[in-house]
């Protein structure tokens, strides 16, 4: 498996993480900062990879990288403990979100507002959490704001992305068990 950035230009670049047997990329920026993950992960910019991994060595841990913003920050998911949690990094301030009614807690997509997308697990809704950390004074009981995102009549709601506009694009899983893709404008 190998990660590609498609710039519009039409140039067509082949990225592999060193080292590793595969490379999944999961978000870009306005300034071509890439995000994903292979053996750890990373962010890359101009050929040169950054590791990115904020798990505790020989826990079992591991993470997804799931977005990044324009202003640069990064967002995913982080397995610890037996559980899903919510994460987001700005510069060097992370924080891991406190999980969602005590569900397995996935964060999706980021936008250049704070703003964030994703999942709790067996809620069958996706959420929004608006403006997550505009003035930040504490490191301690991170939690996220949700506001929940159920398309009408669907089984399950995943948000993936959002944008600075606050429109939002995901999948829904409609009653016979079909998925299909939404845009929600703000």
């Amino acid at each position: 498996m190998h990660g590609f950035l498609l710039r519009h230009t039409g140039v067509l670049q082949k990225i592999n993480q060193p080292g590793s047997s595969f490379t999944i990329l999961t978000g870009v920026n306005n300034s071509l900062t890439v995000v994903g993950q292979g053996n750890t992960g990373f962010t890359w910019k101009n050929g040169t990879f950054t590791t990115l991994d904020l798990t505790t060595p020989g826990a079992g841990e591991s993470e997804d990288i799931n977005g990044i913003s324009n202003p640069g920050i990064i967002v995913g998911d982080l397995f610890r403990a037996d559980f899903f949690n919510g994460w987001q990094k700005a510069g060097a301030d992370v924080d891991v979100f406190q999980r969602i009614k005590g569900l397995d807690t996935r964060v999706n997509g980021v936008n250049g507002r704070d703003d964030l997308v994703g999942i709790a697990t067996g809620t069958n809704f996706g959420f929004v959490s608006f403006h997550q950390e505009p003035t930040e004074t504490t490191e301690t009981n991170e939690a996220l704001k949700p506001v929940s995102i159920k398309f009408p009549g669907s089984q399950e709601t995943i948000p993936w992305s959002i944008n600075y506009s606050q429109s939002i694009v995901g999948t829904y899983t409609s009653a016979n068990f079909v998925q299909h893709g939404f845009l929600a404008v703000h």
